[in-house]
């Protein structure tokens, strides 16, 4: 019987306020009130504040001390473009290194959360879906270490905020099916250009 996961109500709280920005229904530049999050989730501002803390350190919203917490603007398309490379840059590495350094196990985890992808978009929840994709690409990065991992998240989760939820498709999410074929196969050229065909 597998143990159940606890998550503490700072880090529900993070990961509702990610998927407000991540989906666009907290439009970039958006004020984010830490009362108001408090009274709407029951609690004291304590864990609010650190949830928004925690955000910050991500790069997806900003906290001043005089001018509260907003989120963070809405990239200019050369930035854009910057931080997608980089983040193929650090995916690739971590690629090279799950295919040269093959754990079944973490191979197989990855092909457990493109199932739920795919079950996910199935159900038409689009929302949930990107949650999952942002969920294998850490989990991929984390493959290379967590040094690797601490570089890519605050380059990547800067690349989600107010994601294009229609660019989640059949297609798209078939990408990664075949990804997961190249990387049991340990065909680092096919899995890097297919790995660049999802992320750019």
């Amino acid at each position: 019987m597998s143990t159940p996961i606890i998550v503490s109500i700072r880090h529900q709280i993070a990961s509702i306020i990610r998927s407000e920005i991540m989906t666009g229904r907290l439009k970039p530049g958006s004020k984010i009130n830490e009362y108001s999050l408090a009274k709407q989730f029951g609690v004291s501002r304590g864990p609010v504040r650190y949830a928004l803390l925690k955000l910050d350190k991500e790069g997806i919203v900003e906290c001043k001390d005089n001018a509260g917490t907003k989120v963070v603007e809405s990239l200019p398309k050369e930035m854009k473009e910057t931080l997608h490379s980089l983040r193929l840059n650090i995916e690739s590495k971590a690629l090279k290194y799950a295919i040269n350094e093959k754990n079944e196990w973490q191979v197989a985890d990855l092909a457990n959360l493109v199932k739920q992808i795919e079950t996910k978009l199935a159900s038409e929840d689009t929302e949930s879906t990107l949650d999952s994709i942002i969920t294998f690409h850490r989990q991929l990065v984390a493959i290379g270490g967590n040094d690797l991992l601490g570089v890519w998240h605050s380059i990547a989760m800067r690349t989600f905020v107010n994601f294009d939820l229609s660019t989640i498709t059949a297609e798209s999410v078939a990408r990664y099916q075949i990804l997961i074929t190249h990387l049991n196969n340990r065909e680092l050229r096919k899995a890097t250009a297919t790995l660049k065909s999802i992320i750019i």
